[in-house]
């Protein structure tokens, strides 16, 4: 399930909790129009609590980047990144 979070800077992002979330369209879509899950805020990438250091190892190699202010098991995804992946898949 996708829960609104707040990044320690000012930029919004979704959270991913328990390998639930959005739809890769809906997220495409979302991602593509800035879609803002906090009114008057831009939504920049999803934010990911990965279990452990096994599950982060394997975020990052789909783009995920460390939060450098938190845990190493605080991730984010751009949606650059999930835009650029829907993309090349769709294209296949």
């Amino acid at each position: 399930m996708a829960r609104r979070a707040a990044a320690r800077s000012s930029a919004a992002i979704l959270r991913l909790s328990s390998g639930c979330g959005p739809t890769p369209s809906a997220t495409k879509r979302r991602a593509q129009k800035g879609w803002s899950p906090m009114k008057g805020q831009i939504a920049v990438g999803l934010a990911i609590d990965a279990k452990d250091e096994k599950a982060a190892r394997w975020y990052e190699r789909f783009g995920a980047m460390p939060l450098l202010d938190s845990s190493p098991l605080s991730l984010i995804l751009p949606f650059k990144t999930i835009i650029d992946a829907l993309d090349a898949a769709q294209s296949e």
